[in-house]
């Protein structure tokens, strides 16, 4: 599979892998994921892997998103790291 990355670059994905499971912030989460050589990432949430969890509600100003994992309520929050430029 080709994959168009954000720098415009174009990415050949080398295929599946078995389910991957991972935790953040407290929650597990599992996916089965193409692999793509990206450099300084660990993971890549595409919306493949976001769909499972729709509907979900993003709040910008606090980095957050949430949405329901079964009946479970789950809110994530990113860290914030404030630029101000002079």
């Amino acid at each position: 599979m080709t994959v168009n990355v954000a720098n415009g670059e174009k990415l050949q994905s080398k295929g599946l892998v078995k389910p991957v499971t991972w935790k953040m912030q407290g929650h597990e989460f599992q996916h089965q994921s193409n692999t793509l050589k990206l450099g300084g990432y660990d993971l890549v949430l595409g919306v493949d892997s976001l769909a499972r969890y729709s509907p979900m509600e993003f709040v910008l100003k606090k980095l957050s998103m949430k949405f329901y994992k079964g009946k479970q309520p789950i809110e994530l929050t990113g860290e914030s790291n404030e630029v101000q430029l002079k």
